[in-house]
């Protein structure tokens, strides 16, 4: 039911009758009541009356029911009071169904399912309440940006609650948006169990159901297959999981995964049709949260989660960084099973055409050099997200970031080797190297992967990122006498990738987990170029008024701090390194500031974080080493300066005067 808003009573209630209300008989004279009177509250008199309670607002109407905002003047408390509809008659099928509703959420004692109070007969008119969640329907959020971490959050706390409901034998079968309240603390609440259907789950079997075979139950965008066709028999925990992954799928992809342009159409392409891979529809949503929702979809319900508590635990673990336990379905398969779903058409013969068919494709998919390579790809991409994830940790540690990237490294170096002409392999495996901090064959890769396929967008990319980023430590950081000029054509470079990048869609595949669009990466990058620091200034702020306090922003704090004077460019390292607290680009230019400002300690402390959290970072070395010698402590200085030379790549600028320092020991 439509309801809404939270109710902390814990008053004992006896258990609700579902015939005519009773009046109690009046107590003997003289007889003292058990308890004392409940004192009158203002709202006793607000709205309209209703038996012992009074009607505020209208919340809701269904096929079947009116939803009111209610005040109970006997327990003094907001419910949500649902009536049965009149207009038209109302059956003893619709009275059945009414009073089965509130029978089976009665059963159901769960802080993520609405639980009824009540339920009666006033002057003809059946009635039930329930506890009122002050919030809104799922259905509101889903013109706003939702994260997919937000998502995924939503429908593990909604699969909990309905694990439970079909632990108590029920299954809830019209699982949408609209059923879903989000409180203001942000948990969800699942209502309205009018298609709800006692089912046998390790219990005795509930009543018959009351559906004929061949009738449409729930709501068409949100249908399993078994309920598009009408497949009554097999409507069980399996109907609420596809359903329930249905809305998982429109909170990441901002559309439902089936479409029609008439009810038979849509009926047709839930039973039939695959849905669109979410990450196709929008590249930044996490591969293991994509196979997750892809597993839930499944058209075959054996074929989805055992039950869904499996499906919650494996958002939990997606949640808390860890393996998932589904695994993508692969092209050869879902050729395969179309196959045998269609093995009982009328025209055998067609049908044997079309299996064998299927199965010669999939043998000769299966063994091409670029399937294998494409399927490595997938089994290292979630390592690399995991990954990216890990880094806005509090307790982030570089070693177990390695260990994170390494799951996944072995099956991308693999998969470039099977299908060296894939750019796509060459660009996650150099997102590898970039998180594990090997910046010189980070951009080996994106060099190569373009070198491959001079069109591939993400390469362009990410190599635009490492060049903006080397500009800023080789023209600030730097101390050769040509810093400002190199610091410029690295900008001009820069901005050449970002924008081919861009061109070619660069901020899909590969480009995970960045903190700008392209579009923005790319208007910042010429706008440093031209030397126009106010305007460079002003477009951050505007990017992070836009974005505030979200994974990601923290680039745009770095760079705003790069270009900031005085107490602003501490402030917004500051504020980086508050969104993600090991972050060592922020650690090392705050540092430097310091040191420039005579903060010699502080400088040290920075150094000495950004080397922990990337313990391959050159300028930090460099730095830190100049910094240990001006502190007359030149042994660990001259550590400091060869690590340096060590990690840098080829063509530093600052090359020549370490080593002609390293000489002079």
């Amino acid at each position: 039911m439509s309801g809404t808003s939270q109710t902390n009573e814990t008053l004992p209630l006896p258990e609700p009758d579902f015939g005519e209300t009773r009046t109690r008989a009046p107590r003997p004279p003289g007889e003292p009541s058990a308890m004392p009177p409940v004192a009158p509250d203002p709202q006793d008199d607000d709205g309209r009356p209703f038996g012992r309670y009074r009607l505020l607002e209208q919340l809701g109407r269904g096929g079947m029911g009116v939803v009111w905002k209610a005040w109970d003047t006997q327990l003094k408390r907001i419910v949500a009071l649902k009536q049965i509809l009149t207009e038209g008659g109302v059956t003893s099928e619709m009275v059945e169904r009414f009073l089965r509703e509130a029978r089976l959420a009665a059963k159901l004692k769960h802080p993520g399912i609405v639980g009824v109070h009540d339920v009666g007969n006033h002057e003809g008119q059946r009635f039930f309440t329930s506890e009122y969640v002050a919030g809104a329907p799922l259905e509101s959020f889903l013109s706003r940006p939702i994260t997919p971490l937000q998502a995924a959050e939503w429908a593990r706390d909604v699969a909990l609650a309905l694990a439970y409901a079909h632990e108590q034998g029920v299954v809830h079968r019209d699982i949408k948006p609209s059923n879903i309240m989000i409180d203001p603390g942000g948990r969800p609440h699942v209502m309205d169990f009018g298609l709800a259907k006692e089912v046998s789950v390790g219990k005795q079997p509930g009543a018959s159901p009351l559906t004929m075979h061949g009738d449409v139950l729930g709501t068409p965008d949100y249908m399993s297959p078994e309920q598009a066709i009408g497949d009554v028999d097999r409507l069980g925990p399996a109907t609420d999981q596809f359903s329930l992954g249905v809305v998982l799928y429109e909170l990441l992809a901002a559309s439902v995964p089936f479409r029609g342009n008439t009810l038979y159409d849509l009926l047709r392409n839930v039973a039939r049709a695959d849905p669109v891979r979410p990450r196709i529809l929008d590249p930044r949503i996490p591969a293991d949260l994509e196979t997750i929702c892809l597993r839930a979809l499944e058209k075959e319900p054996e074929r989805r989660y055992p039950a869904m508590a499996d499906f919650a635990a494996d958002l939990k673990r997606f949640l808390d960084h860890e393996p998932i336990l589904a695994r993508p379905v692969s092209f050869p398969s879902r050729v395969l099973r179309k196959a045998v779903k269609y093995r009982r058409a009328v025209v055998p013969f067609a049908v044997l055409a079309l299996v064998s068919a299927a199965y010669a494709l999939a043998q000769a998919v299966t063994a091409s050099r670029e399937s294998a390579a494409l399927k490595l790809q997938e089994q290292g991409r979630p390592a690399l997200e995991r990954a990216l994830r890990f880094l806005y940790r509090p307790d982030f540690s570089y070693e177990e970031l390695t260990q994170k990237v390494d799951f996944g490294l072995e099956a991308l170096q693999r998969a470039v080797e099977v299908a060296p002409h894939l750019a796509s392999g060459h660009t996650l495996l150099g997102r590898a190297w970039e998180l594990k901090g090997i910046e010189t064959q980070a951009e080996a890769c994106w060099r190569e992967a373009i070198r491959r396929e001079p069109d591939y967008g993400p390469a362009h990319y990410q190599l635009g990122r490492l060049l903006l980023v080397r500009a800023f430590v080789w023209g600030r950081l730097g101390r050769s006498a040509d810093r400002e000029s190199r610091m410029r054509a690295l900008l001009e470079d820069a901005g050449r990738e970002l924008e081919l990048g861009l061109k070619s869609g660069g901020g899909g595949a590969g480009a995970e987990g960045e903190a700008l669009r392209p579009e923005e990466l790319l208007a910042t990058v010429k706008l440093l170029a031209s030397g126009d620091l106010g305007a460079v200034r002003a477009a951050c702020r505007e990017a992070i008024r836009r974005i505030p306090d979200s994974e990601g922003s923290e680039d745009l704090w770095w760079i705003l701090g790069c270009v900031e004077e005085g107490e602003g460019c501490g402030e917004a390292y500051g504020r980086a390194l508050a969104q993600r607290p090991r972050f060592a680009l922020a650690l090392l230019f705050r540092g430097a500031a310091r040191d420039e400002a005579g903060d010699r300690a502080g400088a040290r402390a920075d150094f000495d974080a950004a080397i922990s959290a990337n313990p391959r970072s050159y300028p930090a070395y460099h730095r830190r080493g100049l910094l240990r010698l001006a502190m007359g402590e030149r042994p660990g200085a001259l550590e400091d300066l060869r690590l340096a030379c060590e990690f840098a790549p080829p063509d530093w600028p600052d090359r020549p005067v370490v080593a002609a320092l390293l000489e002079a020991r």
